[in-house]
């Protein structure tokens, strides 16, 4: 019974961990993290070797542009030694001295960029210099590349010449033919690019420096990097605003499925369609749904027609016989008091032996459109045809007073119809009688019992007056 039938139990309302939305929810917000976590993983190794590239092509290009300007852009220059002195096609480079050191592009670069630059001389592992240089109290190990010009000054502001590169750095010179690393030159922390240098046999010959402060270096980077990182965030927040909105676009989707669903739980059968414009698979089941909802919509429209009364529009008796059998399940529940009424037409033979059935029809149609007023106004109050020219109506919970104000309110309005009767004893037009049976229902009762009781209480009023009501007790 719609009005009466408990619906679902009472729920807090709060986050609840075990609904579907929360659970998306907390799903996305996990994919979210693993997702910056490893795009973050990502990046930074990206970075690392991003700074990687960055430093290393820095210095290549610093190291081709001394070339350059060592050799005035010729790109036929061949390194070469010609006795002591290390040259660069013609350009004498220089053999360790400051006579013979050709530092002007060294000093040129460096003054334009801040990139320290220089040439090694290779020398034999027996070579005077090497050997009196290692009987020197040094704070590193000198190995056997002679320095022989460049950029690097010392505190008085000449450039450091003829002194050697550390045991490691030739180490690895010698072994790959490139080092890098960072260097402590003339109190400054360097990162620096060395590179063998060979002649047209290629032999190698010495070698060549690059290098950069490192905390320019790193501020240049640095730059770079933050681009990238900034970037790399932009698409991390796209990336999670589109999970977020799918996330959204399916509990909506969800949402909107529960609640048409409840609406079906409840005993409510929608009158539009439910459109889902999601996933494929949402959309499978909201066209299932809809089926559904399409063959229980066909069977209510059979229920209702079989429960409906084809004149009247009202409940037809078996419509009353199952609404007062699911009432009285829940008086018997919910003890209560009950009004139950039955009314007929006075002289309602003679209205239709003199004004034919048709008219009859119209007068019970007349009747019955006063009491689906009652009804829409009253939602409580339930009115059916019980039969011929009876109707049964039933006021659950209702006060004493409220019921004799409902009855006293229906015999007016239907006097208010003021539909002819001239062959009725009660009145000029066309009235009604009802009988009433009003008490608290007890479980050891039935609403049968109250209908007959309110079926003796009409006839007796019918045997004293018309166009009148009794109120009795069970």
């Amino acid at each position: 019974m719609g009005k009466y039938k408990k619906v679902g139990k009472k729920t807090d309302k709060g986050w609840n961990v075990s609904t579907i939305s929360t659970k998306v929810v907390v799903a996305g917000i996990l994919i979210s993290i693993i997702i910056v976590f490893f795009v973050s993983f990502i990046v930074s190794g990206t970075i690392r070797n991003l700074e990687e590239k960055l430093i290393g092509s820095r210095l290549e290009a610093d190291m081709n542009y001394v070339k350059d300007l060592i050799s005035n852009h010729d790109d036929t220059a061949r390194w070469n030694v010609k006795g002591d002195t290390i040259y660069f096609g013609d350009t004498e480079i220089g053999d360790g001295t400051r006579e013979k050191a050709n530092l002007e592009p060294f000093l040129e670069h460096y003054s334009k960029t801040g990139i320290l630059s220089y040439v090694f001389l290779k020398v034999r592992d027996d070579d005077p210099r090497l050997f009196a240089a290692r009987k020197q109290k040094l704070p590193y190990e000198p190995a056997h590349y002679f320095r022989v010009a460049g950029s690097t000054l010392g505190e008085d502001g000449v450039s450091i010449l003829g002194t050697f590169i550390t045991k490691n750095v030739a180490e690895g010179l010698d072994r790959s033919g490139e080092y890098k690393g960072e260097a402590n030159v003339a109190g400054s922390a360097i990162y620096c690019l060395y590179r063998v240098l060979k002649d047209s046999d290629d032999k190698v010959i010495g070698a060549m420096v690059v290098g950069r402060n490192v905390d320019d270096m790193n501020r240049e980077v640095g730059k770079a990097v933050v681009k990238v990182a900034l970037f790399t965030l932009f698409v991390i927040a796209i990336i999670i605003g589109i999970i977020f909105i799918v996330i959204y676009q399916f509990l909506n989707t969800i949402k909107s499925i529960a609640y048409y669903l409840k609406q079906l739980e409840v005993g409510i059968i929608p009158d539009n369609r439910l459109e889902i414009k999601s996933f494929a698979e949402m959309n499978l089941v909201a066209e299932s749904i809809n089926n559904l909802v399409r063959y229980m919509r066909e069977n209510s429209d059979l229920q209702r027609k079989s429960e409906m009364d084809a004149l009247t529009e009202l409940p037809n008796r078996m419509s009353y016989d199952q609404y007062s059998e699911d009432l009285e399940k829940y008086l018997r529940a919910n003890p209560r008091s009950l009004g139950v009424e039955i009314l007929d037409i006075d002289y309602f033979k003679q209205f239709n032996d003199n004004y034919g059935h048709q008219m009859g029809d119209e007068c019970i149609r007349m009747i019955a459109g006063v009491l689906l007023k009652l009804t829409q106004e009253h939602p409580k109050v339930y009115a059916a045809r019980y039969g011929g020219d009876e109707f049964v109506i039933i006021y659950p919970g209702s006060l004493h007073s409220e019921i004799e104000t409902m009855v006293k309110e229906l015999k007016k309005n239907v006097q208010k119809m003021a539909m002819e009767h001239k062959h009725s004893k009660a009145s000029d037009v066309v009235t009604i009688t009802q009988g009433v049976c009003f008490d608290i229902f007890s479980p050891y009762a039935s609403i049968s019992d109250f209908l007959k009781r309110a079926d003796d209480a009409l006839y007796e009023e019918k045997k004293i007056r018309r166009n009148s009501y009794r109120i009795v007790q069970l």
